[in-house]
């Protein structure tokens, strides 16, 4: 049996929660544990909301607030969760707008990246996007995230402006470029395996 690695949150208030996070897996474990169906994609509800926002601090340098996902759910976005038994493992906020899809929010938890959860949310969120007959899904990522870049390109997104000084600054004081990315539907729906 593996240990579970504590993990140290700081809240905006500098109060120090010491989490407890899941044990590692690797990619071939958590793929056996979704064929088990131990791999679960549902609606997000309130009682994930703590989980969603460990991740999210976790995970983003310009990490929403427990607010944020409270409006979204309240808003009719979709909100979806990734679970592993009963742990969230990752999310996505997404919202349509006329005819296109907004992704608004994509993370997988930090100890988990690298193990095909980011492909498993965006097989969702083409996936409503279809459903509801949308003709274009946008989303921004920041221009030093090359791995989500990378993740994006697979799914056929293909980068169509910048936006710069968008982020908030960093620890260095600095604002970081949004990449602005689309996917027009009707293409051949490819799977990256």
């Amino acid at each position: 049996m593996r240990k579970r690695c504590p993990s140290v949150l700081k809240t905006k208030c500098g109060k120090t929660h010491v989490q407890q996070t899941p044990p590692s897996l690797s990619r071939q474990e958590l793929l056996d544990r979704a064929e088990r169906g131990q791999l679960v994609l549902r609606d997000m509800r309130s009682a994930d909301l703590n989980q969603v926002v460990q991740i999210e601090f976790n995970a983003q340098l310009s990490p929403w607030g427990r607010i944020s996902f409270e409006e979204s759910l309240t808003r009719q976005h979709t909100c979806r969760v990734l679970l592993l038994g009963e742990k969230v493992v990752a999310y996505h906020v997404v919202c349509a707008i006329a005819d296109e899809l907004h992704v608004l929010n994509v993370v997988a938890a930090l100890q988990l990246q690298g193990l095909g959860l980011g492909h498993r949310l965006m097989q969702d969120i083409v996936e409503i996007t279809e459903a509801q007959r949308l003709a274009k899904i946008f989303l921004e990522v920041r221009a030093s995230n090359h791995v989500a870049q990378n993740l994006y390109a697979q799914w056929q997104f293909n980068q169509i402006a910048i936006r710069k000084q968008y982020y908030r600054p960093n620890k260095d004081g600095l604002r970081e470029d949004a990449l602005i990315f689309v996917r027009t539907m009707g293409n051949q729906i490819r799977i990256p395996g």
